[in-house]
């Protein structure tokens, strides 16, 4: 078992720095990624719209009575930084129906291994009573088995929209 663990962090360290590699290859992306930054660090209060650049408490986003939606990220991932705008768009829209937050797996190490992260971005679906939602268009996603034998439903990769807004609205309406 602890070499399962051992192999698993070997693959999240690698996937971390192959992205990081990738980050310097992509310096053309460098005004969209700025943009969509300094985005994030505006005063959001009003909105509460969120990045989440700490650790993340999965707990305490439940507690609050909503489905929750966490998208695995990291800095200097072309996929994540193309991602971040819809993220926060749908962040907002569904501020009242839906948790959207963003996982920097950097900052949650821990967090990414109990989910077994091995690429980002990689979305994770949660419904309002602590269940993982499995959505009836199977499009993109892969069953894992967590080690407390939790299955779980996860998208891997950028998520279209319209794929997106389906599984948020199915969250927001208890399906």
């Amino acid at each position: 078992m602890k070499s399962i663990r051992i192999i698993g962090l070997l693959a999240l360290i690698f996937l971390l720095a192959a992205c990081n590699q990738t980050k310097e290859t992509t310096e053309e992306t460098a005004p969209a990624t700025e943009a969509a930054t300094e985005a994030t660090t505006e005063d959001t209060s009003e909105t509460e719209v969120q990045v989440e650049k700490g650790e993340v408490d999965i707990d305490a986003l439940l507690a609050e009575g909503k489905p929750v939606m966490l998208q695995f990220s990291q800095d200097g991932c072309p996929p994540c930084e193309q991602m971040l705008p819809l993220l926060l768009q749908v962040q907002e829209e569904y501020a009242d129906r839906v948790i959207v937050r963003y996982v920097d797996v950097h900052a949650n190490l821990a967090l990414a291994q109990e989910y077994l992260i091995r690429m980002t971005p990689t979305q994770i679906f949660i419904d309002a009573d602590g269940a993982y939602y499995e959505p009836e268009n199977l499009s993109g996603v892969e069953f894992v088995d967590l080690e407390d034998g939790t299955r779980v439903v996860r998208h891997v990769g950028m998520i279209p929209e319209d794929l997106l807004r389906t599984y948020l609205d199915d969250l927001a309406a208890g399906e």
